[in-house]
């Protein structure tokens, strides 16, 4: 983006307050060290484990559901 190759909107990592492109490097540092972390909130009394556990088969059966949606092939219903 710097360079002029891409659009400036596409990327957050570019300072544009001045007429001169700059990467800002302090996003660049703060998103390296939060790559990889992912937070869970929840409102149950249970232990760490058991919810990070509850979200993982979350997201299991919600690809299944999008797997098997896409086999449907249905045609639409109109009522």
């Amino acid at each position: 983006m710097i360079n002029g190759q891409t659009p400036a909107c596409k990327t957050e990592f570019p300072s544009l307050k001045s007429s001169q492109k700059t990467l800002n490097q302090t996003l660049v540092e703060k998103a390296y060290q939060l790559a990889g972390i992912k937070g869970y909130v929840t409102n149950l009394d249970s232990p760490d484990e058991e919810v990070i556990f509850c979200y993982h088969q979350l997201f299991q059966m919600e690809a299944a559901f999008r797997m098997a949606k896409s086999d449907l092939k249905a045609r639409p219903i109109f009522h």
